[in-house]
């Protein structure tokens, strides 16, 4: 007597379709997850010599039409939600005991983080 395996082999196309279908949910789900990590701003950080954050410094961030200011906050961050494009940033105020810094920082044309080291008097 010959079993119809139809039934078994239709079952197994079902299990094989269900793992790729996961497969993909899994990885669309990971692409979501990586582009949520990725800023939508420029994010400026203040850091001393010996890498820790500078607050209270005032940053001047430009276009070729306007500028925005922020200080940096307890981490040495000022954030600027602006679209992507290039940019200049400024250090107009440092707080006491570090020295002025006249330099002018350029960003990228996309989203990404400009790092300034402050040096002590």
């Amino acid at each position: 007597m010959k079993r119809d395996n139809s039934f078994l082999f239709g079952l197994g196309i079902i299990c094989k379709a269900l793992a790729v279908m996961a497969a993909m949910v899994l990885m669309a789900m990971s692409v979501v997850a990586c582009g949520a990590d990725k800023p939508e701003e420029y994010r400026i950080y203040v850091v001393d010599e010996q890498s820790a954050p500078v607050p209270g410094v005032m940053i001047q961030f430009c276009d070729d039409s306007i500028c925005f200011m922020s200080p940096t906050d307890e981490k040495g961050l000022a954030a600027f939600a602006q679209p992507e494009g290039l940019y200049e940033v400024h250090v107009l105020t440092v707080p006491e005991g570090f020295k002025p810094d006249d330099t002018i920082y350029k960003t990228l044309d996309k989203y990404s983080d400009v790092t300034i080291v402050l040096k002590k008097e």
